[in-house]
C-alpha cells in the first residue's frame, strides 16, 4: 500500500509552533519535536484515534513502523507511506509530518483469553505503549546517519491524550499541561512506553528513597493507598538499594475485571489488578515482585526467565522479613510455599511454567543465599551476585549468573547449579550440599 503525499494544514504548523513554545517557555532549539496525541472520541467502541505530529524533522529520512498486537485502522500520513509485510516504511514531508492511524485498545491475556493486559471500558482505560504504538527503526540522512551520530541528535517528545470531558490520565511521564505528558528516556527518536491509565481516577503519590511513587486506581477501586505506602515505605528502600534506582517516578495502575488477575511490569510503571493486596497468601508481595523488574538494569537472554522471575519473587518475601514485617514462622511459610507448588526434576533453564519460575526458582536462589553465606563466612551473599550481574552490559544469560555467584561465592559452583538448577532437585531448607 502506498499512500498519497497529503499536505498539512498551514493552520497546523502555526497551532503545533505555538503549542510547542507555550508549552516549554522556549523557542524551538531542539534538531526536531514528535507531539503523540491519544483521542478516545467514543468510549462504547474498543478502538481509539492516534495521531503523530511532527516538525522540524530535515534529518529523517524514513521511518520503520511494526505495530505488535492488532494492525492499524485506517492509517495515513503525509508524505508516502509503504506497507511491506509486518511493517510500513513512512518517508514524512518536511519538516512538518502527520501520521495517524486508528488501533484496537482490547488485548485478551491468557490461556483462556477472558482476560485483558489492555481495555477500554465506558468510563475509564487502561493500556499501555506496545498495544497503542508500533517498534520504530529510524533511518537519518548524512551526517545522521550512523549509529554515533544519531545519538548527538536532541528532541522533544510529548504524549497528550484528548478524553472525554471529566476524565483525567496518568503515564510515568512528568505532566506539562492537562492529559499532556514529556517523554524521557536515552533514545533519540521516543515513542510513548509503560502504562498509562485514563478515567475517573483515584491519584495519590508518595515520595519513597528519592522515588516519586504514583498509584492511579480506577473503575470504582477501593482506595487502599495508605496500606500500600506504609508497605513501600518499609520495603521499597531496601529494592532500591539492592538493584539501584535510575528512575525518579514509577507509576503503579490498578483496575478491576475484566482486566488480568496478575501484575505486568512495563518501563517506569507496572500493573497490578485491584483484587491484589500488598501480601497474597504465600506471603509474596505482588507488588514488590513488579517493582524488581521496573529497577532491575538486566534483560534476560533465552534461558535466564527462571532466575530473572525467580528473584522477583525470591525477594518480594525476603524484603519483607528484612524489613520486620514477615516473622521468621511466617517466612518459613512462604519458602514451604514455594516447596509444595513447585515443578520439580526439570532444568529451569529451559522453563515457562509459572510452577518453575515463580516456586521452583525462588527455593532454588533461597538455597543458594544460603551457600554463599556458609562459602564465605556470612560476608557475602546473593545481594552481592545480583549487584555484579547488574554491571552487565545487553542480556544475561544462567552462565553469566552462575558465575556472578562463583566471583562472589569464591568457590566453585558447578555441583550446586547441576543438582538444583540444571537438574532440579528439591533443596532442604535446613541444608543444601
Amino acid at each position: 500500500m502506498s499512500l498519497p503525499f497529503k499536505p498539512v494544514p498551514s493552520a497546523f504548523f502555526l497551532t503545533f509552533t505555538s503549542w510547542f513554545v507555550l508549552l516549554t517557555g522556549v523557542a524551538q532549539a531542539e534538531n526536531f519535536t514528535v507531539r503523540y496525541v491519544v483521542s478516545v472520541e467514543d468510549a462504547a467502541q474498543p478502538a481509539v484515534l492516534v495521531r503523530w505530529d511532527l516538525a522540524g524533522i530535515d534529518e529523517i529520512q524514513d521511518i520503520s513502523l511494526r505495530f505488535r498486537n492488532h494492525k492499524p485502522l485506517h492509517i495515513e500520513a503525509s508524505g508516502t507511506l509503504e506497507e511491506q509485510g509486518e511493517r510500513y516504511i513512512w518517508r514524512p514531508q518536511r519538516p512538518y509530518a502527520r501520521l495517524s492511524y486508528r488501533i484496537v485498545v482490547n488485548a485478551t491475556r491468557g490461556a483462556s483469553q477472558q482476560r485483558f493486559d489492555s481495555y477500554l471500558a465506558p468510563d475509564w482505560m487502561v493500556s499501555r505503549g506496545r498495544q497503542l504504538f508500533p517498534l520504530v527503526a529510524v533511518r537519518y540522512r548524512s551526517p545522521y546517519d550512523t549509529v554515533e551520530s544519531s545519538r548527538k541528535l536532541t528532541a522533544r517528545a510529548y504524549l497528550a491524550f484528548q478524553v472525554p470531558r471529566g476524565w483525567k490520565c496518568a503515564t510515568a511521564y512528568p505532566g506539562r499541561a492537562q492529559n499532556t505528558f514529556e517523554l524521557r528516556g536515552p533514545r533519540s527518536f521516543l515513542t510513548p512506553r509503560g502504562w498509562f491509565v485514563c478515567g475517573h481516577l483515584h491519584t495519590e503519590a508518595r515520595e519513597i528513597a528519592g522515588v516519586r511513587l504514583e498509584l492511579a486506581q480506577v473503575g470504582g477501586v477501593a482506595a487502599e493507598s495508605e496500606t500500600i505506602f506504609a508497605f513501600l515505605e518499609a520495603t521499597f528502600p531496601l529494592l532500591t538499594r539492592l538493584l539501584g534506582s535510575k528512575t525518579d517516578r514509577i507509576l503503579i495502575v490498578r483496575a478491576p475485571d475484566p482486566m488480568w488477575h496478575g501484575g505486568i511490569s512495563g518501563e517506569g510503571s507496572f500493573f497490578l489488578h485491584a483484587r491484589r493486596g500488598v501480601r497474597d497468601p504465600d506471603q509474596t508481595s505482588p507488588f514488590l515482585h513488579e517493582l524488581f523488574h521496573v529497577l532491575q538494569p538486566f534483560k534476560p537472554a533465552g534461558d535466564a526467565d527462571w532466575f530473572v522471575e525467580g528473584l522477583a519473587e525470591f525477594y518480594s518475601l525476603e524484603l519483607q522479613r528484612r524489613a520486620g514485617l514477615l516473622t521468621q514462622r511466617r517466612f518459613l511459610k512462604g519458602l514451604r510455599s514455594f516447596e509444595r507448588y513447585g515443578l520439580w526434576n526439570v532444568d529451569l533453564r529451559t522453563q515457562r511454567d509459572n510452577a518453575a519460575t515463580n516456586n521452583t526458582a525462588p527455593l532454588v536462589l533461597y538455597a543458594l543465599d544460603q551457600r554463599i553465606q556458609r562459602l564465605t563466612a556470612g560476608k557475602a551473599r546473593l545481594d552481592d551476585a545480583v549487584r555484579r550481574l547488574s554491571q552487565h552490559d545487553g542480556r544475561v544469560d544462567s552462565a553469566a549468573f552462575k558465575s556472578a555467584a562463583e566471583a562472589v561465592a569464591g568457590a566453585p559452583l558447578t555441583r550446586f547449579f547441576q543438582r538444583y538448577v540444571y537438574a532440579g532437585q528439591v533443596p532442604r531448607l535446613n541444608r543444601v550440599d
